[in-house]
């Protein structure tokens, strides 16, 4: 009944806000709290002030990652060690490991009915403390981009789903509206969505594996061959990898240097690509290091929407190469840059080709700046600090960003 469907009566009254994603609606914790991150790791610190200044001009910070890691070295300020610094790196450094996935329980691709929404809205009570209505969105057909994702944004309206700055943000990204909706859990809060309690939507998700199903099904009906789906933000991240583990998701070209890979999903060969939240953004004010890494990652999305467009696909083991032909040299640069540094730490990528758990904020970094690998060699050859306690150091966010 449409009454069920309504969702968890609010606790409190909250003043409405803006219907707009960019409240936190669908953009992970991660990618929201990065946003604060502070400066990079930059320059030798015997560097003079005019060669300082020099490299901010190049879109660089000061030496934030020196002066931290002799505080560390000399013992005057002790942190508490990180993981990579208590056992190996090659141990530690992988994509946290989901308990979903785990599960003997092989969830069945199917819809959920009205009624079972019903009770989900009670499920999802404590996620949604202003309380929240039942939305999910209309979609218009088949699109290019599929847009894997967690909530709707506050008040959505199932029948507007680009009615919202998220959206707007993306019809101008990708040149128009080629792109549809699918929500984890579609349930649009009535309150702020900087109040929705993404912890306890994770932890329902988690258990209950038949709803991240209902997603997939709601995505296969306009899925078709060769389109993107878009993993937006890490819980969505965490549902693909558990669907992998069920056998919904099947793996057929593992991502390669841009993040991007093949796989199956409902009988249809499609690309997919974990990236920002495009809202995350958003709340950035267009700013800092988040916008820059949300740029890249839609300007790979839109390349492989220009490869596939026509339905071509690309062959197994030419999809780098293709992408490269329809990025921009920044892009270019970044990946180049970010591959040196995995190189020189011996950083093992997640079994999805994404950065491990651990050190994720590395996607905020702008390899395409020279000055960051090379404070990473100054401190490891120069100051004998040990490559463990450089990926610690990088750990920690505000450090690794600029």
């Amino acid at each position: 009944p449409a009454s069920r469907r309504n969702g968890p009566a609010p606790r409190r009254t909250s003043t409405p806000g803006q219907n707009d994603r960019s409240c936190g609606g669908t953009a992970s914790a991660a990618d929201r709290n990065a946003t604060s991150a502070g400066a990079a790791a930059t320059t030798d610190p015997s560097t003079t002030a005019s060669s300082r200044k020099r490299g901010h001009q190049n879109g660089t910070a000061t030496a934030t990652a020196t002066a931290t890691a002799t505080t560390t070295t000399t013992g005057r300020k002790r942190r508490r060690p990180a993981a990579h610094q208590q056992q190996d790196p090659r141990v530690s450094l992988r994509l946290v490991q989901n308990a979903a996935a785990k599960s003997d329980e092989n969830p069945k691709v199917r819809k959920l009915t009205d009624d079972e929404w019903g009770d989900m809205s009670d499920i999802f009570a404590t996620a949604f403390p202003d309380g929240s209505k039942f939305c999910v969105y209309v979609k218009e057909g088949t699109n290019v981009i599929e847009i894997f994702a967690i909530y709707p944004p506050q008040d959505g309206i199932p029948e507007e789903p680009y009615a919202n700055r998220t959206s707007e943000i993306l019809i101008q990204a990708f040149g128009g509206r080629i792109f549809n909706w699918n929500d984890l859990a579609p349930f649009a809060p009535k309150g702020f969505c900087k109040r929705v309690k993404l912890k306890e939507i994770r932890r329902v998700l988690l258990s209950n594996p038949h709803i991240i199903a209902d997603c997939f099904a709601r995505m296969i009906e306009t899925l078709d061959d060769n389109k993107i789906v878009y993993v937006a933000g890490d819980i969505p991240q965490i549902a693909f990898s558990a669907a992998l583990g069920w056998g919904i998701v099947k793996e057929l070209e593992a991502p390669g240097e841009y993040g991007v890979g093949r796989y199956q999903i409902g009988g249809k060969n499609v690309y997919a690509i974990y990236a920002y939240h495009p809202s995350s953004g958003i709340t950035a004010h267009g700013k800092g290091s988040t916008t820059r890494a949300l740029k890249h990652d839609l300007e790979i999305i839109r390349a492989v929407a220009e490869v596939s467009k026509h339905g071509y696909e690309v062959r197994t083991g030419e999809l780098d190469a293709a992408i490269s032909g329809k990025v921009s040299v920044s892009v270019l640069l970044w990946k180049e840059g970010a591959k040196e540094v995995q190189k020189y730490l011996d950083i093992p990528m997640g079994p999805n080709g994404w950065w491990p758990e651990e050190l994720r904020v590395l996607r905020l970094v702008n390899f395409a700046d020279p000055f960051f690998f090379e404070t990473i060699k100054y401190l490891h050859e120069e100051k004998s600090i040990s490559k463990e306690k450089i990926l610690g150091l990088l750990s920690v966010p505000g450090v690794a960003s600029a």
